[in-house]
């Protein structure tokens, strides 16, 4: 077991008993037909995460890529989020805007996650 994976289970272990459960959600584009104008094929994939929910500092919050009112949450590694993601905690339902993860990129740790409502 590496250093990295070690981490990776220690903070699993952590957010398991210390954090709550997120559901993400990722919808598919599906195909446009541009003779009718409408949309077809589109899937909605969901994992659920344990995640531990925070704000920015205020030092953070610059105006521009952190806006007031967005969350910050930390969410154990395995299912990596993507950009648009939905994210529904506690009967809020936020949206992806960035995410990193850290660790190396073949033992990663956790993701850190910047949703806005």
């Amino acid at each position: 077991m590496s250093f990295y994976s070690e981490l990776a289970t220690t903070a699993a272990r952590l957010l398991t008993e210390k954090g709550e459960t997120a559901i993400f959600s990722r919808t598919s584009p599906g195909t446009f037909d541009p003779v009718t104008g409408t949309s077809s094929g589109q899937t909605v994939t969901t994992f659920t995460a344990k995640v531990y929910p925070s704000d920015f500092s205020v030092s953070q919050v610059n105006g521009n890529s952190i806006l007031a009112g967005d969350k910050k949450l930390i969410v154990e590694a395995g299912n990596k989020p993507a950009v648009n993601d939905r994210v529904s905690l506690s009967g809020i339902v936020t949206t992806v805007i960035s995410f990193e993860s850290i660790g190396l990129t073949s033992d990663e740790v956790i993701y850190v996650v910047q949703t806005r409502s």
